[in-house]
């Protein structure tokens, strides 16, 4: 209010989804005067966010958006949308394999969800909870839906923000290494050397 009357006036916006490492100097008062809390969207909101992101497409009579919303509790607004797009990739990829033309059904939705895995995990909402109670913000879970907190969060793949590929064991690894004897007279008198070949 009033930056626009006021030439020179300077308003800094900042967003992280990890808020805890942020450095305790820039959170204290006279820095960011204050702070929010967004949570992940409710029900409604995930409804309207595929049904945008939808729109315009050809879509199945029966499609139920509130539905497939509901199953994507805890998942975050971008999730949401990529569960969108992949069950439209599902739709297009099929009409194009079989030469033919069909709307965006239920069974995308489906499959998209499963595919779409969220990020979120029990231990993330603990640590904003922590957060939120330190700095005076309202809990993560005011404002969620009861439909959506009384679910429980699934066990996801996702974990400290490694997805794992593969899982492999120590016994099953073997690395052959060649190192060079030196570069240069400062990284062989460091006893630093660099590999050549792994």
């Amino acid at each position: 209010d009033g930056f626009g009357e006021k030439p020179g006036q300077l308003l800094f916006l900042a967003a992280s989804n990890r808020p805890w490492d942020v450095d305790a100097a820039l959170l204290r008062t006279g820095r960011f005067d204050a702070l929010a809390y967004v949570g992940l969207p409710d029900t409604e909101t995930r409804t309207a966010l595929l049904r945008e992101h939808l729109a315009g497409l050809p879509l199945a009579s029966n499609i139920d958006f509130a539905a497939a919303a509901r199953r994507l509790a805890s998942y975050s607004a971008a999730e949401t949308v990529a569960v969108a797009k992949a069950a439209a990739c599902r739709a297009f990829a099929d009409s194009a394999e079989n030469n033919r033309d069909r709307p965006i059904n239920t069974q995308d939705l489906d499959a998209a969800i499963r595919q779409i895995h969220r990020a979120t995990t029990p231990g993330m909402l603990v640590q904003f909870r922590q957060f939120a109670e330190a700095h005076g913000l309202p809990s993560p879970e005011d404002g969620v839906e009861s439909n959506d907190a009384a679910q429980p969060l699934p066990d996801s793949p996702v974990q400290d923000g490694i997805t794992p590929f593969c899982q492999v064991s120590a016994r099953e690894l073997k690395a052959d290494i060649e190192l060079q004897p030196f570069v240069s007279y400062a990284l062989q008198h460091a006893g630093i050397n660099t590999v050549r070949k792994l």
